[in-house]
């Protein structure tokens, strides 16, 4: 492959990551807290998942994005519900077929949380 051909790809590339993407999403709080053996309930950034929650901190959980990078979710069947959010902690769990779990705080602002999962947009706030 020539370099200019390289560089068109490296381009293509650096696009479709940076477009939204589309997938699932569910919340999770403190009230999840009671399967962590640990009484700070850590996230894997380190952070008490009770002291985020007590700030009011717009967090997720996602397997894709790095720790401490954000991303904007918004709801895909009202695109003009959509909140920004910092990546957290690691999940959901893979086997669930979801994209990010969402503070309950967060989710409340694109549904109601009763509806446990909704589908989403998301994509990388520079």
């Amino acid at each position: 492959m020539d370099q200019r051909m390289m560089r068109l790809s490296l381009l293509a590339l650096c696009c479709l990551a940076a477009a939204p993407q589309r997938g699932l999403a569910s919340w999770y709080s403190v009230e999840s807290c009671s399967v962590n053996p640990d009484p700070c309930c850590p996230t894997a950034s380190g952070h008490s998942l009770y002291d985020l929650e007590a700030a009011g901190s717009y967090f997720a959980a996602s397997w894709q994005a790095p720790l401490g990078s954000q991303l904007r979710v918004c709801a895909l069947e009202a695109p003009t519900r959509c909140v920004v959010v910092e990546i957290l902690d690691r999940g959901p769990a893979k086997r669930l077929g979801r994209a990010i779990d969402l503070c309950k705080a967060c989710f409340s602002l694109l549904a109601d949380p009763d509806e446990g999962i909704i589908p989403v947009t998301i994509e990388r706030v520079p």
